[in-house]
Protein backbone atom coordinates (compact mmCIF):
# COMPACT_ATOMS: atom_id res chain seq x y z
CA UNK A 1 0.00 0.00 0.00
CA UNK A 2 0.89 3.43 -0.73
CA UNK A 3 1.29 5.95 1.98
CA UNK A 4 0.82 9.44 1.07
CA UNK A 5 3.37 11.38 2.25
CA UNK A 6 4.28 13.55 5.49
CA UNK A 7 3.68 17.44 5.45
CA UNK A 8 6.51 19.78 6.33
CA UNK A 9 6.02 20.34 9.69
CA UNK A 10 7.64 23.18 9.57
CA UNK A 11 4.77 24.95 8.16
CA UNK A 12 2.12 24.09 10.82
CA UNK A 13 1.18 23.33 14.62
CA UNK A 14 -1.59 21.07 14.12
CA UNK A 15 -1.28 17.51 11.96
CA UNK A 16 -4.84 16.97 9.85
CA UNK A 17 -4.80 13.25 9.61
CA UNK A 18 -5.83 11.51 12.08
CA UNK A 19 -4.76 8.33 13.45
CA UNK A 20 -4.98 5.19 11.42
CA UNK A 21 -4.21 1.17 11.04
CA UNK A 22 -1.01 2.99 9.09
CA UNK A 23 -0.62 6.42 10.83
CA UNK A 24 0.15 6.82 14.81
CA UNK A 25 1.08 9.36 16.77
CA UNK A 26 3.28 9.30 20.05
CA UNK A 27 3.47 12.22 22.33
CA UNK A 28 7.33 11.81 24.08
CA UNK A 29 9.38 9.67 24.01
CA UNK A 30 9.21 8.77 28.17
CA UNK A 31 9.41 5.34 29.27
CA UNK A 32 6.17 4.35 29.71
CA UNK A 33 5.94 5.45 25.98
CA UNK A 34 8.91 3.78 24.62
CA UNK A 35 7.15 0.68 26.47
CA UNK A 36 4.87 0.40 23.96
CA UNK A 37 6.65 1.17 20.57
CA UNK A 38 7.91 -2.45 20.37
CA UNK A 39 4.19 -3.51 19.69
CA UNK A 40 2.97 -0.51 17.74
CA UNK A 41 6.47 -1.78 15.42
CA UNK A 42 4.54 -4.95 15.74
CA UNK A 43 1.26 -3.97 14.55
CA UNK A 44 2.32 -2.20 11.51
CA UNK A 45 4.61 -4.79 10.65
CA UNK A 46 1.82 -7.14 10.23
CA UNK A 47 -0.38 -4.60 8.32
CA UNK A 48 0.72 -3.09 5.53
CA UNK A 49 3.68 -0.90 7.67
CA UNK A 50 3.14 2.90 8.17
CA UNK A 51 4.40 5.87 10.34
CA UNK A 52 4.76 6.30 13.78
CA UNK A 53 5.24 10.01 14.45
CA UNK A 54 6.83 10.90 17.85
CA UNK A 55 5.57 15.09 19.77
CA UNK A 56 2.23 14.88 18.53
CA UNK A 57 -0.42 14.87 20.87
CA UNK A 58 -3.10 11.75 20.24
CA UNK A 59 -6.49 13.99 21.11
CA UNK A 60 -5.74 17.31 18.98
CA UNK A 61 -3.13 16.41 17.23
CA UNK A 62 -0.74 19.59 18.32
CA UNK A 63 2.56 19.21 17.51
CA UNK A 64 4.80 19.21 20.59
CA UNK A 65 8.14 18.19 19.12
CA UNK A 66 10.87 16.42 21.02
CA UNK A 67 13.65 17.90 23.22
CA UNK A 68 17.03 17.23 22.25
CA UNK A 69 17.42 14.17 24.83
CA UNK A 70 14.21 12.15 24.15
CA UNK A 71 15.43 12.41 20.43
CA UNK A 72 18.44 10.61 21.25
CA UNK A 73 16.57 8.56 23.83
CA UNK A 74 14.15 7.36 21.06
CA UNK A 75 16.32 7.11 18.56
CA UNK A 76 18.77 4.86 20.40
CA UNK A 77 15.97 2.82 21.74
CA UNK A 78 14.30 1.87 18.38
CA UNK A 79 17.93 0.91 16.90
CA UNK A 80 18.18 -1.45 19.85
CA UNK A 81 15.12 -2.84 18.96
CA UNK A 82 16.03 -3.21 15.20
CA UNK A 83 19.38 -4.20 16.28
CA UNK A 84 18.26 -6.90 18.86
CA UNK A 85 15.38 -8.59 16.45
CA UNK A 86 12.89 -8.19 19.78
CA UNK A 87 10.44 -7.33 17.32
CA UNK A 88 10.66 -10.50 15.67
CA UNK A 89 10.45 -12.80 18.37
Amino acid sequence: MKYPSLPDVSTFTRFTLPESNWLEYKASATACMLNKIPATICAMLNSDGGYIVVGVEDDNLQILGLGVKEYDRMALYVDNIYRSGAVLS
